[in-house]
């Protein structure tokens, strides 16, 4: 996505405040403080009555279509991605969130193998970050579940 490069001024224990959010999460200050405008913003729209921002929208063409297809793409041993849908949201508190659902392959046993679940997450949670996607929360769904059917062929 293009970016214009701004010079901008922050209170010093703001500005303090920011970069240690942005270490916490790995990412850049930039990257931080354009993901917190973008919160600021979804926020400010909803509370006005305009429903989802424009520039959600944008992002849904763009940043969760590229998120989707990665997902996709994603596997480990013992553990697939077949499908993905992904859509931005509102929590309880208003914040934007990602909520994504996954059409795995079925695991060996009753469920899947904690370590690749987990490898799955940071590898699919760091993507989000990179494109500048809200926290993503994920749905995941075995092929032989009747939901299966939610991801329509």
């Amino acid at each position: 996505m293009p970016a214009e490069e701004l010079s901008i001024t922050l209170q010093e224990p703001v500005a303090k405040a920011a970069r240690q959010a942005a270490e916490r999460r790995g990412i850049s200050l930039s990257t931080w403080l354009s993901q917190a405008s973008l919160s600021a913003l979804y926020i400010e729209d909803r509370r006005a009555g305009f429903g989802r921002a424009s520039l959600w929208e944008m992002y849904e063409e763009t940043a969760v279509v590229e998120f989707t297809k990665f997902a996709k793409g994603w596997s480990t041993t013992g553990l697939s991605v077949r499908d993905a849908q992904a859509r931005l949201a509102a929590d309880l508190e208003g914040e934007p969130v990602m909520r994504v659902r996954l059409l795995m392959t079925d695991p060996d046993g009753v469920t899947w193998d904690l370590d690749p679940v987990t490898e799955m997450h940071r590898a699919l949670r760091r993507k989000a970050t990179e494109l500048g996607l809200p926290f993503a929360s994920f749905n995941m769904i075995a092929e032989r579940e009747p939901s299966a059917k939610l991801f329509a062929r």
